[in-house]
């Protein structure tokens, strides 16, 4: 089993991840929170460069669709303070960007773990994401899977994906205040198809915790749910993701037990009124009236 931070890695000189077509990153900056145009250049010049290590600056600026002046002026910024260094014309992450992540360890979300992934791996056998919405975007920000798991590469190519697109974004975009749902569906009016079938399956997230997702031509099924804190804010989802065919006939299984482990996250300690032995009283909220398709 093996763990990766979904970010690249290679030594200079590699240029395996760089074969990948040049995409220009789903950068939003549509959502109810304004991005500053500066802000939103250097994030996307980041988010590619992780995708595409040894890239070139003319390679960015055909991408991103931004003026070269304005691109070598970011990127030698960011060479100066650590987070970019350019080998030979190419272009990779620098040592501060790693910095953070030796900082944060393998603790995500401030108290689930490496090791709680790698159990939810080991229960299962599929593979599991750790996701969170990052403006209308979902984004995978650990795992705990095997090299040949179902989903591997996909999410080390893609950084950004949709939240009606993928299971971990559904079971968010359910859980969300109704507003910002209602909001969102509207901005995304041009995925018709993926809003109705989110629509559709609503009242059935709503009620079983679980969401559900099938792609490539219906053979990778993914099922999710949200995870709590303990003062029961939504703050991120989990994800199983494998084969259709070993995937769905297990589907009441694998989703008790990713309840299962997600809900031992967040337990809170036991206390005299909340041990095992203790009586009390669970009240489920009615399921919340699905809007309107725009």
């Amino acid at each position: 089993m093996a763990w990766r931070m979904l970010c690249c890695t290679q030594a200079a000189g590699d240029r395996s991840w760089s074969r990948h077509p040049l995409t220009r990153p789903s950068f939003t900056d549509s959502g109810t929170t304004p991005v500053h145009r500066t802000v939103g250049v250097v994030t996307r010049i980041l988010e590619l460069i992780a995708y595409h290590p040894g890239i070139t600056l003319t390679e960015i600026t055909q991408a991103l669709d931004v003026p070269k002046s304005s691109i070598r002026k970011f990127v030698r910024g960011l060479e100066a303070t650590g987070w970019l260094y350019n080998d030979d014309h190419h272009i990779y992450l620098g040592a501060a960007t790693y910095a953070l992540t030796r900082v944060m360890g393998d603790t995500w979300i401030g108290f689930i773990s490496q090791a709680d992934l790698e159990a939810l791996h080991a229960d299962t056998g599929f593979a599991v994401f750790l996701s969170v919405q990052s403006g209308d975007d979902l984004i995978y920000i650990a795992e705990a899977s095997g090299e040949s798991d179902v989903g591997f590469a996909a999410a080390r190519i893609q950084l950004r994906w949709t939240l009606v697109g993928t299971a971990g974004g559904k079971a968010l975009l359910a859980s969300a205040p109704a507003a910002d749902r209602d909001a969102y569906l509207r901005r995304h009016n041009e995925d018709k198809e993926d809003c109705r079938t989110f629509l559709a399956e609503y009242d059935t997230i709503q009620r079983s915790r679980i969401a559900t997702n099938i792609r490539r031509a219906g053979t990778r099924y993914a099922i999710a749910t949200t995870v709590r804190n303990e003062q029961e804010d939504v703050v991120a989802s989990v994800s199983l993701v494998g084969n259709t065919a070993d995937m769905q006939p297990r589907l009441r299984e694998l989703s008790d037990i990713l309840h299962r482990h997600v809900d031992s996250w967040t337990a809170p300690p036991p206390t005299a009124t909340n041990h095992p032995g203790a009586g009390k009283v669970i009240v489920e909220p009615a399921p919340r009236a699905a809007p309107p398709c725009p």
